[in-house]
């Protein structure tokens, strides 16, 4: 199901944002995305407890003439102070095309809108410059994932 909104990317092609829940009937495709952007290259099991429910948050995907090219979820909801991005994957066949610049910006508006002044992300160390960017902070020191075994670095940014 979708729950409306969209965007478009900096080429002007008719990359679409769309809010999702777990009615949503192609929630096998979001799983296949980020399992195969995050995880299935680093040893990760299908089974290695990775899942995060879209319920638990604000889920969002991105499509292109309706192929699903992006996943991101905001966890927590409307009033809380803090908000958790995770999961953001985008199509390796898409990225440098303004799609994760999307789907970042509407999560960003979900959590203005919502109330929440801060936003926090543990980004990959491939990830860091993406997220700085778009205004966000390193804000601790590097770890290892004990899931993906890959260098992380805390962010975050106020809304």
């Amino acid at each position: 199901m979708s729950l409306g909104g969209s965007a478009v990317d900096a080429q002007g092609s008719g990359l679409r944002i769309d809010a999702i829940d777990s009615s949503w009937p192609r929630l096998g495709e979001v799983e296949e995305l980020i399992y195969g952007i995050l995880y299935r290259d680093f040893g990760v099991a299908r089974d290695d407890g990775w899942r995060q429910p879209v319920d638990e948050g604000s889920a969002f995907v991105a499509l292109d003439d309706d192929v699903l090219v992006g996943y991101a979820i905001l966890l927590g909801g409307a009033g809380d102070a803090e908000r958790q991005l995770r999961q953001m994957a985008v199509a390796s066949e898409v990225r440098r095309r303004g799609v994760g610049r999307a789907l970042v910006g509407r999560l960003e508006e979900d959590a203005r809108a919502s109330g929440t002044g801060l936003i926090w992300l543990n980004a990959r160390e491939t990830a860091i410059a993406f997220y700085e960017r778009l205004g966000y902070s390193c804000v601790g020191d590097m770890f290892v994932s004990e899931l993906t075994k890959i260098p992380h670095r805390p962010m975050k940014k106020h809304t």
